[in-house]
Order: C-alpha cells, then structure tokens, then sequence
C-alpha cells in the first residue's frame, strides 16, 4: 500500500493528436499522452515490498531503464458555441 505522501516528481511530457472536424459546429478530438518520470517511486511502496519497484534487477536505478511512466488515451467530442467565422476582404 502506499503512504499517501504528495510526491512532486520531474518528467518528461509527449502528445500525439488528432482533430476532426465533422461540421461547422462539431468536432472530434482523440490523443494519447506519456508520461515519462526520473524516479521509480511513482507506486509510492513500503519498505516491505520495495522490490516491486524493479522486480528484473535491471540496473539498481542508475539509468532511464527503471523510472516510471505511463500512458493514457482521450477521446472527446466538442461542439462550437461562437458564431461562424465569415472573411470578407472589405
């Protein structure tokens, strides 16, 4: 179980995107996000099951090989309440 200890964590951030556009109102949006820390205590483990953190014995924690990160996906769907744009060359 965790400790429950706010941990502020360094890491690297990545976005990959999508918007479609299905209207002039409505739209389609869909992501997929990673999150990439310098530390392999993201889990937040007691000193009891502190081997979890690098089960394989990689490297003990001296290179990227062992810090955490994750992933998640976003789907979303948006409508536009403004007013359509109209250009004139006036």
């Amino acid at each position: 179980m965790s400790d429950h200890r706010l941990q502020l964590l360094p890491g690297v951030y990545a976005r990959l995107g999508l918007k479609l556009r299905l209207s002039t109102r409505w739209g389609l949006t869909a992501s997929w996000s990673l999150r990439r820390t310098f530390s392999d205590r993201l889990e937040g483990l007691e000193p009891s099951v502190s081997w979890m953190a690098d089960p394989f014995r990689l490297d003990g924690g001296r290179s990227l090989k062992g810090h955490d990160s994750y992933g998640y996906w976003s789907v979303g769907v948006h409508y536009s309440l403004s007013p359509q744009r109209r250009y004139s060359c006036d």
